[in-house]
């Protein structure tokens, strides 16, 4: 009998279903084996002299994880900002450029980085004002809150 089409798909679905959920109890029953002596484990743990180097080795482990973590996740962090933000331009330009006729190509590709320049500059200029304002409402507080205290 040959198989053909979504009926031996389906099949083929049912037949690894059925296997996967049969294979699943038996795996769930076993206890993995550094679970199975509890009692080696405990004894090594308890040997002080051990587990008091091995405290200092996990601390210093610690320090210097955090940081390598601070300095290189931050600059990888930037650097990966900074290439998208350079990807964005060019990137919306092509797929816009590519939604029209050939003719038009161009035209709607320097739309497009018009667009984005001018978006840019706007938002660089209101959020530059309104932490400006913010800023000065912050200093007016203060210098309000240190008037009162010196008199």
């Amino acid at each position: 009998m040959k198989c053909v089409g979504w009926k031996c798909s389906f099949s083929l679905v049912l037949v690894l279903g059925a296997i996967l959920l049969a294979a699943v109890p038996v795996s769930a029953q076993q206890t993995p084996a550094f679970f199975a002596a509890p009692s080696t484990t405990a004894s090594f743990l308890a040997t002080p002299e051990i587990s008091k180097s091995l405290n200092e080795k996990l601390t210093q482990l610690d320090k210097d994880v955090k940081a390598a973590q601070s300095s290189a996740d931050n600059a990888w962090m930037l650097v990966s900002a900074a290439l998208v933000l350079m990807m964005t331009g060019p990137g919306l330009a092509l797929f816009y450029g590519g939604l029209v006729r050939r003719k038009n190509t161009l035209a709607i590709m320097m739309q497009s980085l018009a667009m984005a320049t001018l978006s840019g500059a706007l938002s660089t200029r209101f959020c530059a004002a309104w932490a400006r304002t913010r800023t000065q409402i912050m200093l007016a507080r203060f210098r309000k809150r240190l008037s009162w205290s010196t008199s």
